[in-house]
């Protein structure tokens, strides 16, 4: 077959010498084929022809060792041997014709290959090449970075036609197929062609040369796979089925493409693209299409496109796009519906860049978007991407408050993280529920600012920052200058710090908030300082009100429903339903359910409040409760009674008491105890009062008490909110003597005797003091005695003081008085020469006065013997003087007894009585023999009494000052 023009020569590249045919099997003409090829080189291809020996003949053909081509470029081919089947004809002309060559592991530079083609021209006539077959096999093409490895490219020359077949990968993608080429004289043609190109195929057909005209279409090419001819675009950057139709004019070596393009089902680095379509061109390595309009994750795009293929080198991208009604449900992998939510109105964009670095610029405008869980209004964002990260600014509306964010998505493509920064300034608490999700928020208002810190994965980010505010509500508590730092990641929320004023109080917070799908979680440790303690006993739902200020610390633990909490709290002053403590310290623990008094303790009055118990808080609140008292001072305590303050009270009282508040009502039950008490001088030993509170209600019963030798026992009652109160008491064995003494001091004598009685009494502790009671005492035998006076006057009688036998008084109490009635009775011994009863009736007080009448049966010869002889000793000595004069010489008086019935009035006051009023009965009838009786006279008429004679009067001084002492 023979072939002219030196394209055909070209794809020879070699031409042999000629052999002999008389030397078979010896090596011959082997320098003239080297020769010419050697020449053919260096004509087509300007390149330099090197070979390591040739061996061969006509009849065999012909090997060669290593060959290589090449320019001042470098080197175009390496190939480890070529062989060669000449003409025999040809060796007559000494102008070998190479019938066929195949070249066996060869290395091609295809970029120095490509350009001395590209400059060849196609010319007619002057040359024939007798060639049937051509192959190159297990050899290498490298373009740039890109690398084709043929397994076989042969040519096979009929008449004006040429078949090619082929096998090769080029960057892995694989392509396989036949071409048929018409040469005729200065004429290529395209009869046809059909490849596989990886999973897709290109048919194509036209005339080549002189000039360009050829039509065809690329069907099913994937992008994934076509991508990877210009590396170093990494697998999977484009995605889809791309289909173009084209033609190609003007010339082979610089051709001008156009068509139409399209592509289903693709992505560009990681954005899915539903659909494109468009119309393409392509001239001096400048590929263009424009408009393009496409659909881009189910929303519609329009644009423009454009590639640069630089010989060798990756293709450059540049393109622009806008669209509108983009749906961000659509882009699950970008924007998580956890970041972002809603409709996106208008996007543009710009781009640029090789498949490996591509950057660019997206604009996004939404009137309406939902940014992690908030709702977002006229958001604006500008994105400035590359193929690592996609830079964000840009600011929205956010439940009623401005934002404003920017930062980073590193990996935006394949496994986005985030690193952005948002202002937040006046968010409505109430609108901005979902970011308080894992937090007890009901009933909390208020605005806060917010500066955070977003990083991580979209899906599950850590976000912290800061948050603060001048006030916030929560239920009914007002917070002011709140503020907490905080991060939160995977469901958990870490407080690292957090302050606020409550009620004058400064409080902080450290802890943590877990989320999980057992539900929210607390661990929080918060610490007060001037806490109002009747604010906090409302919150924990105490059942007894509480006051003052208090510090401690608050640990919170479980679920957020129901955490259990512990709280220690200490106050130098607080007060429990009213009462005054001070260094109080208390310890809580349990749940809003239910918790624990774990300890109370507190100085009280000089001594200690102590307890523990339980409490269950709700609408009908429910606590049980163990006081104990220790060594509580009366006197403070009693002083607390505004009415009850000049009361002289002493003594320290211990007691323990169980209880139980429930549903607004109160009752406990215990006893008070106290080694010693006093008051108005009295003293009282071993006080044991059995005490039950119900309701308002305090109660004793069957307390006791040593008294002075004797016993003293009762009940009472009183109203712990209107102060009324009742007593019923009585008492035995009481030793008079010491009572008297201890409640009026040195007497200088004693009065003898135990009492016994009782007291029934009521009254009112505030707001003024009062009382009202009724009594009887009774005293045993006994006397009067070591009074000078008295037993002076005594021994007139002959006695030792005055005795009796028993002593009632039935008496009344009235607030400050002492009122004795009637029935006050005193009976001497049986034939007492001094008298033989003594009555009174009258009051006692206020404040020691007294009021008394009294009445009696006395022997009066001592009157009789100061009519003797006592006027004359008075009248010129003491009263003690006189006496003693009674005793040495006046005897006579008193020889004869003469009781009668006398009256008197006591006045004055307990320190310092005095005796009023003075009168005697006259001396009864001596008795005389029975006679008969004369008749009676008339009587008299009524005589002016007659005035008192200084001796009688001297007689009433006398007794009264006998009486007074």
């Amino acid at each position: 077959m023979k072939h002219t023009g030196r394209n055909a020569a070209a794809l020879s590249l070699l031409l042999t010498a000629w052999c002999f045919l008389t030397v078979a099997g010896a090596d011959f003409a082997g320098d003239i084929l080297l020769r010419e090829a050697r020449n053919a080189a260096m004509e087509f291809l300007g390149a330099e022809l090197s070979v390591d020996g040739i061996t061969g003949n006509p009849i065999q053909g012909f090997s060669t060792g290593r060959i290589t081509l090449s320019t001042e470029q470098g080197a175009i081919l390496s190939a480890a041997s070529l062989r060669l089947k000449i003409s025999p004809k040809s060796l007559l002309s000494l102008k070998p014709a190479v019938n066929a060559f195949s070249i066996v592991s060869a290395d091609i530079d295809g970029d120095i290959l490509a350009e001395r083609l590209s400059s060849l021209a196609p010319v007619s006539g002057g040359r024939s090449v007798t060639l049937q077959r051509a192959e190159i096999s297990g050899s290498r093409i490298t373009f740039g970075k890109s690398r084709a490895d043929i397994s076989l490219i042969g040519l096979s020359f009929a008449e004006n036609t040429v078949s090619a077949d082929m096998g090769l990968t080029v960057n892995s993608v694989p392509f396989s197929g036949t071409a048929a080429i018409d040469l005729t004289e200065g004429e290529i043609a395209l009869r046809s062609l059909f490849l596989r190109a990886g999973s897709g195929e290109i048919a194509a057909l036209g005339t080549i040369t002189p000039f360009l005209s050829v039509a065809g279409l690329a069907s099913g090419l994937d992008l994934s796979e076509i991508s990877l001819l210009w590396p170093p675009s990494p697998r999977g950057t484009f995605t889809g089925k791309l289909t173009m139709s084209f033609t190609g004019e003007g010339k082979w070596n610089s051709p001008v493409l156009a068509g139409d393009v399209s592509l289903e089902d693709g992505s560009i680095r990681g954005i899915p693209v539903d659909r494109a379509k468009g119309r393409w061109s392509f001239s001096e390595n400048s590929f263009s299409a424009s408009p393009v309009e496409g659909t881009v994750l189910s929303s519609p795009v329009r644009g423009t496109l454009s590639l640069i293929f630089p010989p060798g080198k990756a293709p450059s991208l540049e393109a622009s796009f806008s669209g509108k009604t983009f749906r961000t449900e659509n882009a699950k992998s970008l924007l998580p519906a956890s970041v972002v939510k809603g409709m996106i109105d208008t996007f543009s964009g710009r781009v640029s860049g090789t498949a490996d670095s591509l950057s660019g610029m997206v604009n996004i405008g939404a009137r309406s978007l939902t940014l992690f869980g908030l709702s977002a209004s006229n958001t604006e964002l500008q994105a400035d991407f590359t193929p690592a990260s996609l830079k964000l600014k840009g600011k929205t509306g956010l439940q009623g408050a401005t934002a404003d964010f920017s930062g980073i998505v590193e990996n935006y493509a394949a496994s986005p993280r985030l690193n952005i920064t948002a202002a937040i300034r006046s968010i409505s608490l109430q609108k901005a529920g979902s970011l308080l999700k894992d937090l007890p928020a009901a009933g909390l208002s208020g605005s806060v600012n917010a500066d955070l810190a977003i990083k991580g994965a979209p899906a599950a980010p850590e976000i912290s920052g800061r948050v603060w505010s001048s006030g916030i509500t929560a239920g009914n508590e007002a917070f002011t200058s709140p503020s907490a730092s905080f991060s939160y990641r995977g469901g958990q929320t870490v407080v690292s710090s957090a302050a606020a004023q409550w009620r004058g109080a400064s409080l902080t917070a450290a802890g943590k908030i877990s989320r999980s799908t057992k539900g929210t979680a607390l661990d929080l440790n918060i610490t007060a300082s001037g806490a109002d303690l009747a604010a906090l006993s409302g919150a924990l739902g105490l059942p007894f009100p509480l006051g003052g200020k208090a510090g401690g610390t608050v640990s919170l633990k479980g679920a957020a429903s129901a955490p259990a909490f512990t709280v220690k709290a200490t106050s130098p002053s607080a007060s429990l339903h009213g009462i005054t403590v001070t260094q109080a310290e208390i310890q809580l623990s349990g749940t809003a359910k239910a918790f624990r008094i774990d300890r109370f303790t507190a100085g009280f009055k000089g001594g200690t409040l102590s307890g523990s118990g339980t409490v269950k808080p709700g609408k009908t609140p429910d606590a049980a409760l163990d006081i104990s008292v220790k060594n509580i001072d009366l006197r403070s305590l009693i002083g607390d009674v505004s009415a009850a303050g000049g009361l002289s009270v002493s003594g320290k009282v211990n007691g323990t008491f169980k209880g139980r508040v429930s549903g607004g009502k109160t009752s406990f039950a215990g006893t008070a105890t106290s080694a010693a008490i006093s008051t108005g001088g009295l003293r009282a030993t071993h006080l044991s009062i059995p005490l039950s509170l119900e309701g308002d209600v305090l109660r004793g019963k069957d307390a006791s008490l040593a008294f002075y030798g004797g016993k003293l026992t009762g009940s009472g009652t009183m109203n712990i909110k209107t102060m009324k109160y009742t007593v019923n008491a009585s008492f035995s064995g009481v030793d008079v003597n010491s009572a008297v003494h201890a409640f009026a001091g040195d007497l200088g004598g004693k009065v003898t005797g135990q009492a016994r009685g009782s007291l029934q009494a009521s009254g009112a502790l505030s707001p003024a003091f009062n009382v009202t009671g009724k009594g009887r005492a009774s005293v045993s035998a006994g006397g009067v005695s070591g009074f000078r006076n008295v037993d002076i006057a005594a021994r007139l009688y002959g006695t030792q003081g005055i005795r009796y036998t028993g002593a009632v008084i039935p008496f009344r109490l009235e607030t400050g008085r002492l009122v004795l009635e009637k029935g006050t009775r005193a009976d001497a011994p049986k034939d007492d020469p001094m008298y033989r009863f003594l009555t009174a009736e009258g009051t006692v007080g206020p404040r020691g006065a007294l009021n008394l009448s009294c009445a009696g049966n006395v022997n009066m010869k001592l009157f009789n013997a100061l009519r003797g002889g006592a006027a004359g000793v008075l009248s010129g000595g003491s009263l003690e003087d006189a006496l003693k004069g009674i005793l040495g010489g006046f005897s006579k008086g008193m020889a004869e007894e003469d009781f009668r019935d006398t009256t008197f009035s006591v006045r004055g006051t307990v320190g310092n009585p005095s005796i009023a009023n003075l009168k005697t009965a006259p001396p009864p009838p001596k008795q005389q023999a029975p006679a008969q009786a004369p008749a009676q006279p008339p009587s008299p008429p009524p005589q002016t009494p007659k005035p008192k004679t200084p001796e009688e009067i001297l007689k009433e001084k006398l007794l009264e000052s006998i009486f007074k002492k």
